[in-house]
């Protein structure tokens, strides 16, 4: 499984702190969102952002990709979720895009492929 952080339209209420980094990158206490989803998820992530950003924070992409938002923090219930998407799959709280579930050609631009939305009773 490869694990992607990715930026939403509301990146840029964040400014200016969001200029340099994508937001999975802003530090909430001691550690930063990417640093929190790496512990949970014990491996590695890469970042769907910004163009101008893409050069310091590069996309990896595999054949079964797991996008969750950068600016969502961890829990061990969300990531129960989160892992029980199915390929096409994707988790949505009150039109908020949590994760979505994609294979490599859905990591740029997923809007061909029909996403089926589950919708659960989550802290966010």
């Amino acid at each position: 499984m490869n694990y992607i952080l990715f930026d939403d339209n509301q990146r840029t209420k964040l400014l200016p702190l969001v200029f340099t980094r994508p937001v999975a990158d802003i530090r909430i206490g001691i550690l930063t969102i990417r640093e929190k989803w790496e512990w949970y998820l014990k491996a590695t992530t890469s970042s769907l952002t910004q163009d101008y950003l893409s050069k310091k924070y590069p996309l990896l992409k595999g054949n079964d990709n797991l996008l969750i938002n950068g600016s969502v923090v961890p829990s061990a219930e969300l990531l129960k979720l989160i892992w029980s998407l199915k390929p096409g799959e994707q988790l949505i709280k009150d039109d908020f895009i949590v994760a979505k579930r994609v294979g490599k050609e859905g990591v740029e631009n997923d809007a061909g492929q029909e996403a089926i939305t589950v919708q659960a009773e989550i802290d966010i």
